[in-house]
Formats: C-alpha cells, structure tokens, sequence
C-alpha cells in the first residue's frame, strides 16, 4: 500500500464513486472526478497510473471487497464494487448508533411507501446481525409517532405512489434524472416526460414531485402528483442539472404547491372572530402570519365597526388556488380583507348559494 500522505483522501473519493449505485463512472470518469474533488480539497491532481494503481490497492488489500473490472454498461467499460453496500471505510456500530439507527427505522417504518427502499432493508439486517453480538436487545416496538394512512393516499407496497416515493427519493439524493410516464385527469393515455427531480413534497394528503423538463426553454418548474405517475426510470447517462432557484425560499413564498411566476408577493389582511384566535395562532395559515399590533386594531376596528370583536392578521405570500382554499375553509369564520381575494372568494359562495338554493327548491 503506497505511504502517500494523499493516499487515504483518495481511497475515501474513489470508495465514494465505486459503491454509487446510480452512477457508473469508466476509468477516465473516475481520474476526472478524483482530480475535481482534490482540487476542490486543496489538493494537488494525480495521473491515470496513480488512480490505476490506488484501485488496484483497493481490490488487493481490503478484506471483503471486490471491484468488478468487467462490467459494460452502455457500451462502456465502467469500474465499480461488485457489492455497492460495501465500503472500505466501513466500521462496527457502537451500542448508541445502533440504537439510534432503529428507532429511526422504526419510524420510517411506518411510512408504508418507503417499503420499496433496498437500503432499508438490508439496514435493518445488518442492525439485526450486530445486535446480537451488542448488549442492544432486538425487540418488536410499538409505533412512537403515527401517521395518516391517508397521507400517502394508496402507498401498499408495489402501488404507483410507493414505488414513486421510495424510486424518485433515491434518484433526488443520487441527483439522477428520471424518465416519468405521468397521466392527467382525463387523460386516456399518459404522458412520457425527462425531468431533473429536485423535491418531493406533501401538501393537502398527497405528494409531489418538484421537477424541471430537461429540454424547457425557459426555467420553469412542475408539480407532478405521485399518484398520477404510472412508472418511471432513472436516467443515469443524463448530466444532472441543478435548480435555477433555491427551492425553499421558493416555497416560503405560497400555501400548497402552486407558484406562479407571473404574480408578485402580496400582504393579505384578514380577520377572525376572537373567540377563534387561539386555533389560529397555534396552526398558521402561513409562515408569515402576524398579529398586527393593537394601534392598528384600533383604526381597523374604527374602518369596519361591523369587525368590533375581531382580530386582525396579515399574511406575506403569493396569492394562488390553495390560499383560497384555505381561506375559504374557514366560513364565516374568517373575514378576507384583500379586495382580489374577497372578490374570488365571494364569488365561489355565491355559486355554492345558487346551488343549495336549487336542491331546496325540489
């Protein structure tokens, strides 16, 4: 094993690509991106011979690992572990981080979609097989955090949304793009798109794919619901792309899912009887909702005296279809002082007026 003092950085990139397993990386692949990351590192770069030389060290001298020399994927000659679970750098889990390790297995345990995860699986075993050797006693656990099953809508393994949650998880955290065949209601036969995945998102008692089509003309990002996906595929040969915009400022900007580009960010006024404060207070409507200050109750209360026993809020957001939603969930429990919003919401309850009054009628 050569004394490079370099010599460990290396083993450490290269374990890191050679057990990648959404990628696969030919001997040129792997020179390019053990030079980047060295580079990035303040390291000086290395020739083809040095890599050559540090995979063979790898193959020869780590009990349990094998590199795979001969395998063709797309034509080419790619190098890799032959067990990708593998890892040079692999060491014997302490009695705390086993513990550790299964109370959160326990947890994602009961997300039913996260079944079709393969390193879960072969986690739990391997914590099994350690814990007998530790004083951690392997015990069934009652749940300690309870789910919706409605959550995840119908997520039983081997179901579209399951296989899209746990498959469109891994290729986000591997930065893959994937290839999803996506069905519209009213649709009679899907859709087949390539998009970079960059979020997976609940909202409302589904999920959705945060994504971008990878030949858009302009940025632009879509919202697919799992549910609405009937298959998909990674597409590892595809340069991943990163987003145009930080995904979580974005999403700090609206309710829901819905962002459109084209409307600005607005501050939204409301009021609520104050009876009904205390619910409104412990579950926002959203992360910008303020309690305006009592001076400005007071000339608020002057504008709208029919208001005397309400109180005011403002929320900072941009206006779209689940705002309203929410809005209008609350009745007559919830007065929307913003004139756009006020307008739509009081032309959807006149349609619903209109239609009650036409069942009495019969």
């Amino acid at each position: 094993m050569p004394a490079n003092k370099n010599a460990v950085v290396r083993y450490r990139i290269l374990d890191e690509l050679l057990s990648d397993r959404h990628h696969y990386y030919t001997r040129k692949d792997l020179l390019e991106k053990c030079n980047q990351k060295l580079v990035d590192m303040g390291y000086p770069t290395v020739s083809k011979r040095t890599i050559e030389l540090d995979l063979y060290d790898i193959d020869t001298e780590f009990d349990g690992i094998s590199i795979d020399w001969e395998l063709v994927v797309g034509g080419k000659h790619v190098v890799r572990y032959e067990d990708p679970s593998m890892s040079i750098f692999t060491k014997k889990l302490s009695d705390e981080e086993m513990t550790f390790l299964r109370e959160v297995l326990n947890t994602l345990g009961q997300f039913s979609g996260l079944d079709s995860f393969e390193w879960l699986g072969a986690l739990q075993t391997r914590l099994k097989n350690e814990a007998k050797s530790s004083s951690v006693q392997d015990s069934d656990r009652k749940a300690i955090i309870s789910f919706s099953r409605n959550l995840y809508l119908n997520t039983e393994e081997g179901s579209p949304v399951a296989n899209a949650l746990a498959g469109l998880y891994s290729a986000i955290s591997n930065k893959v793009p994937v290839e999803v065949s996506y069905k519209k209601f009213g649709q009679e036969s899907p859709l087949t798109y390539i998009v970079y995945p960059y979020l997976l998102k609940q909202y409302n008692d589904r999920w959705y794919l945060i994504c971008q089509l990878i030949d858009a003309e302009r940025d632009f990002l879509m919202n697919l619901p799992l549910d609405r996906i009937y298959g998909f595929k990674e597409e590892p040969e595809i340069p991943f792309k990163e987003c145009y915009c930080d995904i979580d400022e974005r999403n700090e900007d609206i309710v829901g899912i819905t962002y459109h580009d084209d409307r600005p960010v607005e501050t939204i006024l409301f009021a609520i009887p104050d009876y009904e404060a205390p619910y409104i207070n412990t579950k926002p409507i959203h992360g910008s909702q303020t309690l305006l200050p009592e001076r400005e109750h007071e000339k608020l209360r002057n504008k709208y005296p029919s208001l005397s026993d309400y109180i005011f809020y403002t929320i900072t957001c941009i206006p779209n279809r689940e705002l309203l939603e929410e809005l209008s969930s609350f009745n007559k429990g919830i007065i929307v002082l913003h004139k756009g919003l006020q307008k739509e919401i009081f032309e959807k309850m006149q349609k619903q007026v209109c239609i009650y009054n036409s069942i009495n009628r019969h």
